[in-house]
């Protein structure tokens, strides 16, 4: 996955390799594809970061459940679903690992260590 330069000269096309599966399950709903959504925003993430290889993407958990509309009450609920998230991205190979970062007022961030051979930003 990939941004490049479309007509309009933008940077902002994605480009999927073919080995991705972004097919909706039977009986799910587009909006509970969290995978999917964890996947782009981390791709946009590093073209606005400017991500190098080997650097670490560091994302305000706030953000990236807002992102990915994880905003229920249900604190609990909404963690397993991330960190499930996480895990099955990186059984995937897309990010070969993450931890939480403690902040101030429990505004923690999570720390992001991507693949470069799976997920890539050219400038």
């Amino acid at each position: 996955m990939e941004f490049f330069d479309g007509p309009g000269r933008t940077g902002d096309y994605v480009l999927f390799a073919g080995d991705i599966d972004i097919s909706q399950k039977l009986g799910s709903n587009a909006k509970c594809d969290y995978k999917t959504k964890l996947l782009i925003y981390l791709a946009s993430r590093m073209k606005w970061d400017a991500l190098r290889d080997g650097q670490y993407l560091i994302i305000s958990k706030q953000y990236l459940f807002k992102n990915l509309d994880l905003l229920g009450s249900n604190s609990s609920r909404n963690n397993q679903i991330f960190w499930r998230t996480v895990e099955e991205l990186r059984q995937d190979g897309y990010i070969l690992g993450a931890q939480e970062l403690p902040g101030k007022k429990r505004a923690s961030s999570i720390q992001f260590q991507v693949n470069p051979e799976k997920i890539s930003c050219h400038y």
